[in-house]
């Protein structure tokens, strides 16, 4: 639906208006009904809809029921300005109001709105408010996840040595490796010792510590003794 102000006698430039409507909608209509009003009869209106390739299509006189739908939308249009206007919003505004209201609410017949059927999305309004977006819900369950005590850190970058489960025959269960790609908030990709790319899962992977580098360091010298001193017959 669209509406647009016009002033009482508008027939010389009819087409004006519908020039705003259709600049509003960035389409043109593949056809257009209407009454048999002067309006829509005059020569300057039918020039607008075939210079533009809109087939318009005329009801029969004095027979409302044929266009029943649009006479129907007129009713609840007219209805819910006066009532707009009456609460004490100025008319271009109630109109602005209406259009909006009208096209971010779900259909009777169609179930979804007429701006997701127009724009394939929805737009956006003050009741979006109520529903926070997806990015911001995994934002809050991670900031709950960062706060929650004895809760691995689980924050890497790409850059960053880190220590990775290592499921190689004859390794030890961790290596020390480095970040090359984040594929996604939970997935990173490093590359082992072997030049090999390995996808890795956070659960698979924590942080480079002190504690790492010394039992690294406690490996060594446990190995250098072994191989100092003979064990005794």
């Amino acid at each position: 639906m669209q509406a647009v102000l016009a002033g009482r006698q508008f027939t010389k430039n009819a087409a004006d208006p519908m020039e705003m409507a259709r600049i509003a909608m960035s389409t043109n209509p593949h056809g257009l009904l209407s009454d048999n009003g002067p309006t829509f009869t005059s020569a300057e209106f039918t020039r607008f809809v075939n210079n533009r390739g809109i087939k318009h299509t005329f009801t029969p006189p004095y027979h409302s029921a044929s266009n029943g739908v649009a006479e129907n939308m007129v009713g609840t249009f007219k209805d819910k300005i006066a009532k707009m206007i009456k609460s004490g919003r100025g008319l271009d505004k109630s109109i602005i109001k209406f259009l909006l209201d009208y096209r971010t609410t779900p259909h009777a017949t169609t179930k979804v709105t007429p701006a997701s059927l127009m724009y394939r999305r929805e737009l956006r309004t003050t009741f979006s408010l109520l529903r926070p977006s997806i990015a911001t819900q995994e934002e809050r369950q991670q900031t709950q996840i960062n706060n929650v005590p004895k809760t691995k850190d689980r924050n890497f970058c790409v850059g960053k040595e880190v220590m990775v489960k290592d499921f190689r025959k004859e390794h030890p269960d961790w290596s020390r490796t480095r970040i090359v790609e984040q594929s996604s908030p939970v997935t990173f990709a490093v590359v082992m010792d072997n030049d090999v790319l390995t996808k890795l899962h956070v659960n698979q992977m924590r942080k480079e510590c002190v504690e790492d580098k010394e039992d690294a360091r406690k490996g060594e010298v446990s190995t250098e003794r072994s191989e100092t001193f003979s064990p005794i017959s």
